[in-house]
């Protein structure tokens, strides 16, 4: 949020501590200000974009774990394969509510419509988890057994499209 400039001083004329003074008040203005504003409309459109582009990806998910719990059985020999599996969506099921909250938490800290990074916010975060999950899912789908393993591939290659359009489209 910008503060209007009746609310500021000249700028050249203040000492360091009326500078620091200045500073620490506007930021308390924005902290307790800035929320309570609604979401402007180039924002509810991200938000919108990244929901949609999203959704393929949670499709083929609830898929793959629709497909798993009616399988239910589960063979002797390659038990193993089927733990694999389940590990899979598990992994997998993070990774997606991971990425959902790091959009989530991007835009709200700003986002990157030039290509620099956003404010520090929960995204730092979330990001290397997001990343470690869907390694983790792809390896185990790999090594698991049955559909449910083409389904998460195709997860994964929907929710690398979705992030990649999200930025992009972020850019313009």
């Amino acid at each position: 949020m910008v503060v209007p400039h009746a609310i500021l001083p000249d700028l050249n004329t203040l000492d360091a501590e009326s500078l620091r003074a200045l500073l620490v008040e506007t930021h308390e203005f924005n902290i307790y200000h800035e929320t309570a504003l609604p979401l402007s409309g180039s924002e509810c459109f991200m938000y919108i974009v990244s929901a949609v582009l999203l959704f393929p990806a949670c499709v083929l998910l609830w898929l793959a774990w629709s497909h798993r719990i009616k399988s239910g059985q589960v063979a002797t020999e390659s038990r193993w394969r089927e733990y694999s599996m389940a590990a899979s969506l598990i992994a997998a099921s993070c990774a997606t509510l991971t990425e959902i909250g790091f959009v989530v938490s991007w835009f709200h800290n700003g986002g990157s419509p030039h290509g620099m990074e956003p404010s520090p916010g929960l995204w730092k975060t979330l990001g290397p988890i997001f990343r470690g999950t869907l390694l983790a899912s792809v390896a185990l789908a790999i090594l698991g057994k049955g559909k449910p393993r083409i389904y998460v591939l195709g997860w994964t290659a929907a929710i690398l499209v979705a992030i990649v359009l999200i930025f992009v489209l972020e850019m313009d």
